[in-house]
């Protein structure tokens, strides 16, 4: 794994949950890296998770920079006033346009190859049950690295108590 990630930039997505913290805490506690935080602002976060990323992360772990995105400052009443109807299981706009967007624009603000670090586990859903601990991103040019992948709920746990 660390000749994968030998003097490459890991870039840690951070939603304010326990699985994105257990990720940071997992990379830069259990294995010694480096990684810069982000933070993918919708403009829709309950303001709790917004005071925990300010209050508690950044305090700790130090700055998250906040993407954002550039067609829809406003975030999600923008893009609904937009497109003129709310996002549903069968109408998926969302995720790409306030969070997919602002991060292929951040990408390209970046020097050289980058991995993009996930808090991502198979024991959340279905859908991710079948997600690999490495992938690539065609659309960023990205490898994409999960560490957590094989964890459970208790490991998550286990790994903010320790910290």
């Amino acid at each position: 794994m660390k000749d994968k990630i030998k003097g490459r930039p890991l870039i840690v997505s951070i939603s304010g949950g326990k699985d994105s913290t257990a990720t940071y805490l997992h990379l830069t506690r259990d294995l010694g890296l480096e990684v810069e935080l982000v933070h993918m602002d919708t403009g829709w976060e309950h303001p709790a998770v917004l005071e925990y990323i300010e209050n508690t992360i950044e305090p700790r772990f130090g700055k998250v920079k906040k993407l954002k995105s550039k067609q829809n400052p406003g975030g999600m009443r923008d893009l609904i006033k937009r497109k003129g109807i709310f996002p549903s299981r069968q109408i998926r706009y969302c995720t790409h346009d306030l969070k997919i967007k602002p991060w292929q624009d951040h990408l390209k603000t970046l020097d050289g190859p980058i991995v993009s670090v996930l808090g991502i586990r198979k024991e959340e859903s279905k859908a991710r049950s079948g997600a690999a601990r490495w992938d690539y991103d065609l659309k960023t040019g990205a490898d994409v690295f999960r560490p957590l992948v094989d964890f459970t709920f208790e490991d998550v746990i286990e790994t903010h108590k320790r910290y």
